[in-house]
């Protein structure tokens, strides 16, 4: 009955989505207006056979998400035009055909009540038109019911979204937190520079040394990944797809949603127990599509290929979001810069900064990047290069923010703690030359 629900949603979604092309291929974007959007199409498809089979808040919150998609690519187009997005959206295709889109219930669509066993259950009404389609058989069913998680309050509940992803149906569940907010100091702030090998080299202004979150595991993660998809593919014509498939895309996307949240919470806890008021994440705009391969990779198709998979397929943006959402509801004020030439320029000799483009040919860094991970300053002082750039990226909005950069000395950038987001196996030398050996 949940694939079916799903299914009609689907088809829900492709109707929303043809009404809103032709709107934008006939009118243009400039009328479009999100609410104004979404009053149309409950207006439009109300009377849709596919939207009375679901439960009416359940066909608003597809055409409400069809319509936010619009909004994105509209938003996504004027950035294009302003010149601040390399790349011009394309409409919003359809969706795949038999295929299966999310459904979300709001609290009040919802109903609760307990089994024989006195286990609490969870509700999700069905359309009216549901009956009429199985007919005498559906008249005393109103609700699919599920287990109710014992760890959520239900009087915190928000929402319930019934998603499909990868071959599976999970059940998301929003709702409230209470967090007590500590007393910070806003004079302090953890600047963020990220990477690949050093996932996240986070630096304080506190005088203290900073640390750097690994990111070799999550970069083995994904080269496993791309790996057994090519060994899949193998053989198979374009555009292959299985089973195996999406089990292993299923299980890459819960290690990346684990590292994001992991990583997320190491910055928070750090912050807090150190009073730290400010979080500042160097982030250039759109360079999720300027990706560079650097010269080494230009070589040889594979290394490109490594490139992409290692840096590519790593969602440092979503662990972005997630930081800025985490600090909304601990009271750290989030702050994003962008991060040219931060890691060429020399923080101790107070190199000046340039945006990207916009260098003077006659510019020259003082200090300079010996070898992968090391930076030389012009007093030949030796410090994390990582390190070097994420006190960069603290002096480029130190003065718009308010705080001071002096406490940070040479060595709160030589040697930094590294956190490993999962447990290391511990192997010894002599087992792993021994396993190098055999294979």
């Amino acid at each position: 009955m949940v694939l079916f629900l799903l299914q009609q949603a689907n088809k829900l979604a492709n109707c929303a989505i043809y009404a809103l092309r032709q709107s934008v291929i006939w009118f243009g974007r400039s009328n479009f207006h999100p609410e104004m959007v979404k009053n149309e199409l409950q207006t439009e498809l109300k009377e849709n056979v596919h939207y009375t089979i679901l439960h009416s808040q359940a066909g608003q919150s597809v055409l409400h998400k069809i319509a936010e998609n619009f909004n994105a690519y509209q938003e996504g187009v004027s950035a294009f035009f302003r010149g601040e997005n390399p790349i011009k959206p394309k409409l919003p295709h359809y969706r795949k055909k038999d295929g299966l889109h999310e459904i979300t219930y709001p609290l009040q669509a919802l109903k609760k009540k307990y089994d024989e066993n006195g286990y609490p259950l969870l509700g999700f009404p069905l359309g009216w038109d549901i009956k009429k389609l199985y007919g005498e058989g559906m008249h005393d069913i109103d609700y699919i019911w599920m287990p109710y998680p014992t760890n959520i309050n239900p009087e915190n509940l928000v929402e319930v979204t019934i998603s499909p992803q990868n071959g599976d149906l999970y059940a998301v569940f929003v709702y409230k937190t209470s967090s007590e907010i500590k007393a910070l100091n806003y004079e302090l702030a953890l600047g963020i520079d990220h990477g690949v090998n050093n996932w996240l080299t986070c630096v304080p202004n506190t005088g203290k040394q900073g640390f750097i979150i690994d990111g070799k595991q999550l970069k083995a993660f994904n080269q496993l990944y791309h790996k057994e998809v090519s060994n899949a593919k193998t053989g198979k014509p374009e555009g292959f797809w299985s089973n195996h498939l999406d089990r292993l895309t299923g299980k890459r996307n819960r290690q990346m949603h684990d590292a994001t949240n992991k990583a997320a919470k190491v910055i928070i806890d750090y912050c807090l127990k150190e009073s730290i008021g400010n979080i500042v994440f160097g982030w250039n705009k759109g360079q999720s599509q300027r990706i560079s391969m650097g010269r080494k990779n230009k070589t040889l198709e594979y290394s490109l290929t490594l490139r992409y998979q290692n840096f590519a397929t790593i969602t440092t943006g979503e662990l972005k979001e997630r930081l800025k959402q985490m600090c909304t509801q601990y009271g750290i004020r989030f702050q994003k810069t962008e991060e040219s030439y931060t890691s060429k320029s020399s923080f101790f000799d107070l190199d000046d900064f340039h945006v990207f483009g916009e260098r003077p040919e006659s510019w020259k860094a003082s200090g300079k990047r010996t070898k992968r991970g090391l930076y030389v300053t012009a007093l030949s002082f030796h410090i994390s290069s990582d390190a070097n750039g994420a006190c960069n990226i603290l002096r480029k909005i130190a003065v718009n923010i308010g705080i001071s950069l002096s406490k940070i000395t040479i060595n709160c950038c030589q040697i930094l703690d590294r956190i490993y987001l999962w447990k290391r196996s511990r192997i010894t030398e002599a087992q792993r030359k021994s396993t190098a050996a055999c294979c």
